[in-house]
């Protein structure tokens, strides 16, 4: 009994010694992508992932005339609900990196994460529900649309369009 214990505690201490001695990452695969942007599992088929990498040059001139290139990488995970007697349509989960840069190299980045519900509520209007980062309308917060009436409610804090953020940040 002893000497299985023995076993056992040098075993692990040899297994411990010569894990702190190996200095290759524990993951199988190595990227200097953050973690949020790489792109999730389809869930055995019942959600469609897109990933997303393109690049704009020019995408927006600022006041001063400097233009910005553009570059957007990540992922958008689309959900469909087509179960009867469910509301939810549909669930849209971002993740993108967002990066704008000028002619000297600077760079500014914007992070666009966030889920997009569509849904009809007791009503029976048809709603789409945003929450996170809303970069078109300049929002960190939740956005409700009712697309039957057109009404739209805000919650959160307002900080205008991306494009002119990055406009202030690299001119």
């Amino acid at each position: 009994m002893i000497r299985q214990g023995l076993t056992t505690v040098l075993v692990g201490t040899i297994f411990i010694a010569s894990g702190c001695a190996d200095r290759d990452p524990l993951s199988p695969v190595s990227s200097d992508e953050p973690l949020f942007a790489q792109t999730p599992a389809d869930g055995n088929g019942n959600k469609e992932v897109i990933p997303i990498d393109f690049f704009i040059p020019d995408w927006t001139i600022c006041e001063s005339g400097e233009p910005l290139d553009l570059k957007v990488n990540g992922w958008v995970q689309v959900r469909f609900f087509d179960q009867p007697d469910n509301r939810n349509i549909q669930l849209t989960a971002v993740q993108l990196v967002v990066t704008y840069s000028n002619s000297a190299g600077e760079t500014f980045v914007w992070h666009e994460v966030g889920v997009d519900r569509v849904y009809f509520d007791q009503n029976g209007d048809l709603i789409v529900s945003s929450t996170g980062r809303i970069g078109p309308a300049g929002l960190i917060g939740h956005l409700i649309l009712n697309l039957t009436t057109g009404a739209v409610e805000r919650a959160g804090k307002e900080f205008g369009s991306n494009n002119a953020l990055a406009c202030d940040a690299l001119t």
